[in-house]
Formats: structure tokens, C-alpha cells, sequence
């Protein structure tokens, strides 16, 4: 379930400075690591997310960087802490937000060519009528000297409104539900 980062900073930045140790997070968006994480305390520039369980363990973490101009996301960092919990789910209900309630026009995000995530995002993608823009070459470096080249999406408001319907209403349905109880 997803719930506002602010509420979990603490929580959050350890499981980030954790992260940060382990190779398999080598792929992060940004190539280093922020160990005085913070969460901005006002939601101007990003949409702060976590994806937590019913104990309130952190699983994963959203950023949406919000371009206000054009009123679209220009980037997405996000990371999946642990393995085999419902992250998907998340992610897609993330995206939901960020289209319907906040009517964002598009997503812009990379990834990592070569990253465990890479097929999850073009499968994402195709499934949902967005489009890989590109692919940067050298465009990342990682902590430990790699350099990687990053392939580019670009996910319009309308291809996924039309194609994600049946999320969106379950989406909705499920907000509701929490509303009344």
C-alpha cells in the first residue's frame, strides 16, 4: 500500500543507507547515494511515496520529479527494497496516482540498461502504449566506476487512461473502500 514518505523519513533513510551497501542497488537512477536522505517538506517539486505493509515496514520507494511548467513528471526514482513483496501492485497504483489524481500529462523515466528492472519497465510500457524514447549512452556511472547507458520512456496521460481502464476503476474502487472504514 502506498502511503506519504514524510510519515516514514527515519525509517526510510536507513533502509536507503542500507541499500547503498548492497551491489544489487547499483542501478539506482542517480548513481550515488544521498546518506542524509531528506524528504522535502512540501510537495511542490516531487511526490514522495513508500510502499509499506500492514506492520508499516517500508518495502519500496517512490519519487515523482514534478516539472510544473509543463505539468508532467520528468523523472522517477524508484526503489524496491525487498524481494518477492507485492511491488508491482505499487508501482502501477503510483503511476494511477500520478495520472488520475494528480493529472500529471506524461511520465518521463530511465532505467538502466542491464538492470534487473529494465524488462519491467518495457513490458510496463508496452502494455500501457508509452514509448521508448532512447537510449543515452554513458549515461550513468555507478559508485563503482561502471559507466551504463540508460534507455529512456515517455507514458502520455491519455495512452494510459485508455489502456489501463480496468486499473484504474479497481484503483478507485480500493480508495473508496479505505475512505468508509
Amino acid at each position: 500500500m502506498l502511503k506519504r514518505a514524510i510519515l516514514y523519513e527515519a525509517q526510510l533513510r536507513a533502509r536507503i543507507i542500507e541499500a547503498s551497501d548492497d551491489p544489487e542497488f547499483k542501478y539506482y537512477p542517480d548513481g550515488y547515494w544521498d546518506y542524509g536522505f531528506e524528504i522535502p517538506k512540501t510537495n511542490h517539486n516531487h511526490q514522495d511515496l513508500v510502499s509499506v505493509d500492514e506492520n508499516e515496514n517500508i518495502h519500496g520507494f517512490f519519487r515523482a520529479t514534478i516539472n510544473r511548467h509543463g505539468h508532467f513528471v520528468s523523472n522517477l526514482s524508484i526503489i524496491a527494497f525487498d524481494k518477492g513483496f507485492t511491488f508491482h501492485k505499487d508501482f502501477r497504483d503510483f503511476v494511477i496516482k500520478l495520472f488520475v489524481d494528480y493529472k500529471y500529462n506524461k511520465v518521463v523515466f530511465r532505467v538502466a540498461v542491464g538492470s534487473p528492472n529494465e524488462k519491467l519497465y518495457d513490458k510496463f510500457s508496452l502494455k500501457f502504449n508509452g514509448r521508448i524514447v532512447g537510449t543515452f549512452f554513458n549515461d550513468l556511472t555507478t559508485e563503482d566506476g561502471e559507466k551504463l547507458n540508460q534507455k529512456y520512456y515517455e507514458l502520455s496521460r491519455e495512452s494510459f487512461v485508455s489502456t489501463g481502464k480496468n486499473y484504474i476503476k479497481r484503483y478507485t474502487n480500493e480508495r473508496k473502500s479505505k475512505s468508509k472504514n
